[in-house]
């Protein structure tokens, strides 16, 4: 029996060490696992230290705009919930921030307890490129929004994010804003593209708008297309140059009528495909055969060879939709449609609005120069 106190000992000695940093005081028995110093070596950057939860989301973004993968963040003096606020602050970069919504796929993260501070690591998934991030374009204005849709559908670019808390700009702004591009310039629009346009997040003020723009033929046949088109147009003006407007304009929609042969099966689709040649002014021109928006394609670009004010005017003839064009001879606008000159003849070229056949409709509201 006298052997049974020092195993005892030995036991309550033993049971102190293997517990690591232990305490018996007053009957409460607490236990804590000891921590070794984290090893930072795998994140790519030095430690990012967090006091708030603003201070914890602008962390998280700061990761994302740098295009990190991983990340570790010390929390000192902390007043919240670390584990919780780390996963909400997550949460709401993926879903609720422009960058966020645009870039990344998820954001993994564990958060451990040291003695005197907290740390999250984060993991991050993106679904852009590096390259496609840094590429965000950022505007403060719709004008501003005008001129890089401009530069980038003139210049036949294929992708454009742009970052805009702008509440004047959205989707119907942009996709109205490259139509009237495209309309005013078929010397560089040589043909339409197929745009995608997607808005990151969805909700909300700040977006990022992501376009992309797919052309139905390489860069080097489109610029094959535009030396040809601007070539034959040269051909058709060279002569008008002394000419007044009105004889001018008389004149080219009397030779676009001769020389182009309209495409009445595409015209009774009802549907336009601007990126079918015979909507397009290369296909009247160069193929020598269009529709209605290629005519008046076509007729734009003569009368831009010749500084003459034109426009393509989108609207319906006979219940069917139809292009045709204005023009400002003498600080009034006239209706003249090269693609219907063949059968209805003067009624359709050069009248004003009043004077226009029954059977045209144009919305006056994106016309109203024509009211």
């Amino acid at each position: 029996m006298r052997k049974a106190a020092p195993i005892a000992v030995l036991i309550l000695v033993l049971m102190l060490f293997s517990s690591g940093c232990s305490s018996f005081l007053d009957g409460h028995y607490s236990y804590a696992t000891p921590h070794t110093e984290p090893d930072t070596q795998k994140y790519e950057h030095d430690i990012v230290q967090v006091s708030t939860y603003n201070e914890l989301k602008a962390a998280i973004l700061d990761l994302v705009e740098k295009s990190q993968l991983t990340g570790l963040l010390r929390f000192s003096n902390y007043a919240g919930d670390v584990e919780v606020d780390v996963a909400d602050a997550c949460m709401y970069i993926c879903n609720n921030t422009p960058l966020g919504a645009y870039a990344v796929y998820y954001i993994n993260s564990s958060v451990n307890k040291y003695v005197t501070y907290y740390e999250a690591e984060l993991d991050i998934t993106y679904k852009k490129s590096p390259s496609e991030i840094s590429g965000i374009v950022d505007i403060e204005n719709a004008d501003s929004m005008y001129e890089l849709l401009d530069k980038s559908l003139t210049s036949r670019k294929n992708y454009l994010a742009v970052n805009s808390s702008s509440v004047l700009i959205n989707d119907e702004l942009i996709l109205r804003d490259l139509d009237e591009i495209y309309y005013s310039d078929p010397s560089n629009c040589v043909v339409w593209p197929d745009i995608t346009l997607s808005i990151w997040p969805e909700s909300g003020v700040s977006h990022i708008y992501e376009l992309s723009f797919k052309y139905p033929y390489p860069e080097t046949r489109m610029n094959a297309m535009e030396v040809l088109i601007n070539s034959a147009a040269s051909d058709l003006t060279g002569d008008l140059e002394d000419s007044s407007d009105y004889d001018a304009c008389l004149t080219l929609c009397q030779r676009l009528s001769a020389e182009v042969k309209f495409d009445a099966q595409s015209a009774e689709n009802d549907q336009y495909n601007r990126s079918d040649s015979q909507y397009t002014a290369y296909g009247a021109l160069v193929e020598g055969q269009a529709a209605g928006e290629g005519f008046a394609m076509a007729y734009k670009l003569l009368c831009d060879k010749l500084d003459i004010d034109c426009r393509v005017v989108i609207g319906r003839f006979d219940g069917v939709a139809h292009a045709w064009n204005a023009v400002n001879i003498g600080g009034r606008w006239h209706h003249v449609d090269s693609s219907k000159y063949s059968s209805l003849g003067q009624s359709v070229c050069l009248r004003t609005s009043g004077d226009m056949p029954g059977d045209y409709w144009w919305d006056s509201s994106l016309y109203s120069y024509l009211n």
